[in-house]
């Protein structure tokens, strides 16, 4: 009698000590991947392999103060919308980026020759040399705009923070923190 007694109690030790090994064992394949809808509309998606439960979305910007956006799981592949709407009126901050220095803009087209001009220059060393200064002049300014832009993007890109807390199927507890805009 007392080894049936105490083998019914061992079960549920022992199941208690299985389930806290795949707790402190268990990493959980979740991670967590932003897409812009708009300047103010953001989805978080989790594209890991695993689902992600009691999920609590907290983002914020330097107009928005802190959303929490809560959903009880998160299965692969589905995303929880956030939504900061000061931000989405008023758009991305553009304090923190450089000022741009403005400097006479080259056409995107190349200006044609007088029609006076046209037969006697056509292919004359002058000609050349205004075609060749308009194409330097149009790469510089393309590659002037392209680092602007590059500038832009970066400052704009990291406005939003964004901390996602939630746990995994043996009850362990995760946070990740992305930066978007």
């Amino acid at each position: 009698m007392a080894g049936v007694i105490a083998a019914t109690l061992a079960i549920p030790v022992l199941t208690l000590a299985i389930r806290q090994e795949l707790r402190a064992t268990h990493r959980g394949m979740v991670e967590w991947q932003d897409e812009k809808v708009n300047d103010g509309t953001f989805m978080i998606r989790n594209v890991g392999l695993d689902i992600a439960r009691d999920v609590t979305i907290r983002a914020w910007s330097s107009l928005d103060p802190v959303v929490t956006e809560v959903a009880k799981t998160v299965p692969t592949g589905e995303a929880v919308k956030v939504h900061l709407p000061r931000r989405e009126q008023a758009g991305p901050d553009l304090s923190e980026v450089p000022p741009h220095i403005e400097i006479p803009r080259v056409p995107d087209e190349m200006p044609t020759m007088d029609a006076k001009y046209n037969g006697i220059l056509a292919g004359s060393q002058m000609e050349i040399d205004r075609q060749t200064q308009w194409q330097k002049l149009k790469a510089a300014q393309d590659a002037r705009d392209a680092h602007r832009q590059l500038m832009v993007e970066s400052v704009t890109g990291q406005q939003v923070a964004v901390t996602i807390s939630w746990r995994t199927k043996y009850s362990q507890w995760h946070k990740d923190e992305l930066r978007t805009g």
